[in-house]
């Protein structure tokens, strides 16, 4: 086991963190809802659908065991289309809709389309709010530049990245806290700095925001190598709002490498007015940049 990770691999380009746990019961009620809640949609609608033919399958089972004769409606003429028969008639009683034609006589039937009710009832439940909270839970959009840029700043340098917001909607109260990670061989152990902006907060966002960090004599980047391409250090950006629309916070996070970094350039402008005196916003431009001549940086 290598201890000695460099702290670039410890956060993914969308900001996530490559951290897997170890000794977590992931099926513990908790950790399914976190799932079910964060996964994306494809595999959300799979995860639902493989669970909801599983269950019509067990209950088509039980049916089966029982006996497929104690069912009124069932017109197959051999097994194979009488058990397909009887998984319709669980998948449509499962769903709510009806019954296929077919009723289950006697007692033991009866029971098992009975708990089969009231397992649909409560899977219509789970999914009803497993849904409202994905389509309800805000967030944010935020697209960030693939670089960040070591740009004339003042009598001196600093350090810069550029967010936009990608939504419709207005984010108000934005912040951000941008952290240097770095690995102290002396102490084998991940240093964290946060850095100092010339403004971490801003009321709203409509069009971009340059974050920009002066390096000046109390920087960390004085005392490290902005050149080396090694991975002896990275950056994790950490956004912060307050959706107008909900009115609830909402969080974005980006991380940068040492191999991301470009030194002596500076972001060029990706927004213009159209002959409607409209602003248009090109998010696809948010990283376009040109480097700076001598003549230029003075």
């Amino acid at each position: 086991m290598n201890t000695r990770e460099p702290v670039s691999k410890l956060f993914n380009a969308d900001g996530s963190f490559r951290v897997k746990r170890i000794g977590l019961n992931h099926f513990a009620l908790s950790e399914i809802y976190h799932t079910l809640v964060t996964q994306s949609w494809t595999r959300f609608f799979f995860v639902v659908s493989l669970t909801y033919v599983l269950i019509a399958l067990l209950f088509t089972t039980a049916y089966w065991v029982v006996d497929p004769r104690n069912m009124v409606g069932l017109i197959g003429e051999n097994k194979a289309v009488t058990f397909f028969e009887l998984f319709l008639y669980s998948a449509q009683t499962l769903s709510t809709v009806g019954s296929a034609g077919v009723a289950p006589v006697g007692i033991p039937n009866n029971l098992i389309a009975t708990a089969e009710s009231m397992t649909a009832l409560l899977c219509m439940a789970v999914i009803t709010g497993l849904l409202y909270v994905r389509f309800s839970r805000p967030g944010a959009n935020i697209v960030y530049s693939k670089n960040l840029l070591v740009s004339p700043y003042k009598q001196g340098e600093a350090l810069m990245i550029r967010i936009a917001n990608a939504k419709k909607n207005e984010l108000d109260e934005v912040a951000a806290v941008v952290t240097l990670i770095r690995y102290d061989p002396k102490t084998r152990k991940r240093i964290f700095n946060e850095l100092t902006l010339e403004r971490d907060k801003i009321p709203f966002i409509p069009l971009s925001w340059t974050i920009v960090h002066p390096i000046d004599p109390e920087s960390p980047f004085r005392h490290i190598g902005l050149d080396e391409e090694k991975d002896e250090w990275a950056i994790y950006v950490r956004t912060s709002g307050i959706d107008s629309i909900t009115g609830q916070p909402v969080f974005s996070g980006h991380a940068y490498t040492s191999k991301d970094l470009v030194r002596n350039a500076r972001f060029r402008a990706f927004h213009e007015l159209n002959e409607r005196e409209e602003t248009l916003i090109y998010l696809a431009r948010i990283n376009d940049y040109e480097e700076l001549t001598p003549v230029q940086k003075a």
